[in-house]
């Protein structure tokens, strides 16, 4: 368990960088200037809902990874959250050249008469 308030927080994250523990449970750590490049599955369970924490935390569970190699992160379903989320996977669907994806609203449906 690391906690933002304890002054060893981040020799805490610093250790389970270089172990091989399955497990970190860190409250408001990570974000911005944390590398821990095999983390893959994180939770978002806080109320801070900016682009930029948004972007960072996610940031560091989904990043480049090896072929085969995914990453989760789950979230609650809140309108703010989704908005992000679906904001990133546009822009990374777009420097990827990625296909958009057609939606209920975009799709044209033939109407019946």
């Amino acid at each position: 368990m690391i906690l933002s308030d304890d002054a060893k927080a981040s020799s805490k994250i610093e250790e389970f960088t270089v172990s091989e523990k399955r497990w970190m449970v860190a409250v408001r750590m990570v974000s911005e200037g944390v590398d821990v490049p095999r983390l893959s599955v994180g939770v978002y369970a806080t109320s801070t809902s900016t682009p930029l924490f948004f972007a960072q935390a996610v940031g560091r569970f989904v990043r480049a990874r090896k072929r085969g190699e995914t990453a989760s992160v789950f979230l609650p379903s809140v309108p703010t959250l989704m908005a992000l989320a679906n904001s990133m996977e546009a822009e990374r669907d777009h420097a990827l050249d990625r296909p958009r994806k057609r939606t209920a609203t975009a799709c044209s449906i033939p109407r019946t008469r």
